[in-house]
């Protein structure tokens, strides 16, 4: 994937805001906390963590599954769905958060590193800590529920939920660059399959926004 920066960061609270980066290479001292992310997480405060115009900073654009993929990570995805990764901190150390966002329902799914705290989450984000027991199941189901709705409100034809899935499943691999690795990529894979590796450190990252705590610039 070409490298790409962005200087977009419009202003997302007093502690942190969303900026896409490619690769930025920044010191963590500049990166808000997890916790602050996911605390500060609300629908106006979203748009800066995906990537508009994507495609067309992409040196050979791709074509097929991969453009549909990559509409997921731009948020123009026809499924009202949007991926990226949110660079973070925990004690002192870059975390990665995955997210979904599901604009038709209004609601957006975090995985991280660790617990968060309960009483600063916003009710319309579901937060999921990649180590408790349960987190697999969590994850999937807030995709298995958003498909559910869809098609109940014939936004979703059932045949093609397992497209969209693969296509989440494509985007999120392929911005967390593990999509040669053939233990997590495999028949019967699962969002969650993708997602928690990520967040537990375990994934190398390579397209992701940072969640800075101070207001940074990026060259294109």
């Amino acid at each position: 994937m070409a490298e790409i920066s962005s200087k977009r960061s419009g202003g997302l609270s007093a502690q942190f805001h969303g900026v896409a980066v490619y690769n930025d290479g920044a010191d963590t001292a500049a990166v808000a906390g997890y916790k602050t992310v996911v605390a500060g997480m609300t629908r106006d405060r979203l748009d800066n963590f995906f990537f508009p115009g994507l495609m067309d900073v992409i040196e050979n654009p791709p074509g097929g599954d991969e453009k549909k993929a990559m509409s997921l990570l731009q948020g123009d995805h026809p499924s009202d769905f949007r991926v990226t990764m949110v660079a973070a901190t925990n004690n002192g150390a870059r975390v990665y958060l995955p997210m979904i966002d599901d604009k038709l329902l209004g609601r957006t799914l975090i995985v991280g590193p660790g617990a968060a705290t309960p009483g600063r989450i916003a009710d319309n984000v579901t937060y999921v800590d990649a180590t408790k027991e349960g987190a697999r199941d969590a994850i999937n189901a807030f995709m298995a529920d958003g498909a559910r709705i869809r098609a109940e409100r014939e936004k979703l034809a059932l045949s093609d939920v397992v497209p969209l899935i693969e296509d989440i499943i494509r985007a999120t691999s392929g911005a967390a660059d593990i999509t040669g690795d053939s233990n997590i990529l495999k028949a019967g894979t699962t969002i969650a399959d993708v997602m928690l590796p990520i967040a537990l450190g375990r994934s190398a990252v390579t397209l992701y926004a940072v969640a800075a705590q101070t207001p940074r610039k990026f060259k294109l």
